[in-house]
């Protein structure tokens, strides 16, 4: 008998194969559109995410407790051997880069500007960020202990008017209260797209950096990479539990000795906007899927329904020999599901091999614009996207479909078993 209802319901469809395919068809540009666009979504915010923290910002970072109230030089900290070891052991975490960070004067004899001092341990900053590979001239900084060099931000070295080896003075304020200055070669410029890096940063040694500002062996930043950028939060648990019990000795704003914890902040606490806009970007792909179903469920409906209304003589006749209305009512569900599937099985084929292939040669936005990278929130984007195809993002419009579907079949269902088969065949109902 199942196998009498499925070769029933199965005719019935290719009874009108023009209505049955434009329907099929319909859910297939339903479904591959949002399989398409979870794609897209995936690979647009994970460029979002790695433009946002690979450049410098690292997908955790550690600071000693005070610095986040005010960044002064003085708040530093030693990173102690054991300490580093404890860091470096948690799982999911890549690499860690010591960094010094305060503000300065930088220029020549003709022009100076303030610029932000950024101290870098070469070897271990390659391992983090993507600074090194946003040279635009000249070259990245070398891995010695007494190299007096400096790496300067496109915009800053073009207001300050200087260029690879020219000579650059760079004067600040050290902790202590006295006056560090130095002459350093402009070995090379680098061009991110990030405002704070190309306009106002110089990017020099961590030992040089040190030395100007007279931290000696101490640092106010170590930056962390993850293997991957969604287990930030994880990771920043993890360390920020290894480091609950650790205090330093330091001076506090009031010129008082205190003990002072460190802070662990994910990428997620440094850059709160582009997180929340990331997940808002994420939650209204529902409202997509609401609107592109709503269509697809009133192509769904209208077939289902217009199919049962023509074929009520019939309906009439097959209860009349002895087809029970339940029966009636699953052959009607069974062709909506059939139909949805077919649809959707199409969908699949075209959405997931359209999204495939953007997977691996990328989608040029740069269509709908006239630059190939532009800035959001400070941070450089490129208009190429590579979507990323996963199993949830094709199965979830699939899934989302079936209770569409069997609702709207759920009405041209119950009005056929309903049908009274006197009044059916004789054409009063």
């Amino acid at each position: 008998m199942g196998t009498m209802i499925l070769k029933l319901a199965a005719r019935n469809l290719l009874r009108n194969t023009w209505r049955s395919g434009l329907t099929a068809g319909g859910i297939a540009v339903a479904v591959g559109l949002l399989i398409w666009t979870n794609a897209f979504v995936e690979g647009y915010m994970a460029q979002m995410i790695e433009g946002t923290t690979a450049v410098e910002l690292g997908q955790v970072q550690i600071h000693r407790g005070d610095y986040a109230d005010q960044q002064a030089i003085y708040k530093s900290f030693e990173p102690k051997p054991e300490m580093m070891e404890s860091i470096r052991s948690v799982e999911g975490l890549e690499a860690v880069a010591p960094r010094v960070e305060f503000f300065g004067l930088a220029g020549t004899e003709r022009k100076s500007q303030t610029t932000r001092i950024l101290g870098v341990e070469v070897g271990a900053e390659k391992d983090v960020s993507l600074l090194d590979d946003a040279i635009e001239k000249g070259r990245w900084l070398e891995p010695s202990d007494q190299g007096r060099e400096v790496v300067l931000g496109q915009s800053l070295a073009r207001q300050i008017g200087v260029d690879v080896g020219d000579e650059l003075v760079v004067i600040a304020q050290a902790q202590d209260g006295s006056l560090g200055n130095d002459l350093l070669d402009v070995v090379g410029i680098v061009k991110t797209q990030n405002n704070m890096i190309d306009r106002q940063t110089a990017i020099v040694p961590l030992k040089e950096a040190q030395f100007l500002g007279a931290l000696g062996g101490e640092v106010h930043e170590l930056a962390i990479r993850t293997k991957k950028p969604d287990q930030a939060e994880a990771v920043a648990n993890t360390v920020r539990q290894r480091l609950a019990d650790r205090r330093i000795e330091a001076i506090g704003d009031d010129g008082e000795p205190k003990k002072v914890g460190f802070t662990v902040q994910s990428w997620q606490d440094l850059v709160p906007e582009m997180n929340q806009m990331i997940q808002m970007s994420k939650s209204s792909i529902w409202i997509y899927y609401i609107i592109i179903y709503l269509i697809a469920a009133l192509g769904i409906l209208n077939t289902q329904r217009m199919s049962a209304l023509e074929r009520r003589r019939e309906f009439g006749v097959i209860q009349a020999i002895g087809m029970s209305p339940g029966r009636l009512f699953g052959v009607v569900m069974l062709e909506t599901v059939i139909l949805s599937l077919f649809g959707a099985l199409l969908g699949v084929l075209a959405g997931g091999g359209l999204s495939i292939y953007h997977a691996a040669y990328g989608f040029d936005m740069g269509i709908f614009a006239s630059h190939d990278t532009f800035s959001m929130l400070g941070v450089g984007m490129s208009a190429h996207v590579y979507f990323i195809v996963t199993l949830e993002g094709v199965l979830q419009p699939v899934l989302a479909l079936l209770p569409v579907a069997i609702l709207c079949g759920l009405w041209p269902a119950l009005s056929s078993a309903n049908l009274d088969p006197a009044s059916a065949i004789a054409g009063r109902q």
